[in-house]
């Protein structure tokens, strides 16, 4: 048995015995620009993040109808219109 397993990926271990391995979470806010999730790509791995996770949403399946009516308090918008774009 394995003390402490680890698993690669690249030449890079990640595990108990390794540093953390960081991963950046762009999610929507690049608003579907490209040139911005590129930028924000760029951002992350100067911050020290090691990959980035992109969100991917299928409104339809994921929000209740109640989300077209619902406007966060930071937006002039619906949640459901704010995802959708």
């Amino acid at each position: 048995m394995v003390k402490n397993p680890f698993v690669t990926i690249g030449k890079r271990r990640i595990g108990a015995d390794y540093p953390p391995f960081v991963i950046a979470e762009i999610g929507i806010n690049h608003e579907g620009s490209f040139k911005k999730a590129k930028k924000m790509v760029y951002d992350a791995y100067k911050a020290g993040a090691e990959c980035v996770k992109f969100q991917c949403h299928i409104i339809e399946d994921e929000m209740a109808p109640a989300a077209k009516k619902t406007i966060p308090g930071n937006a002039k918008e619906s949640i459901w219109d704010i995802m959708a774009r």
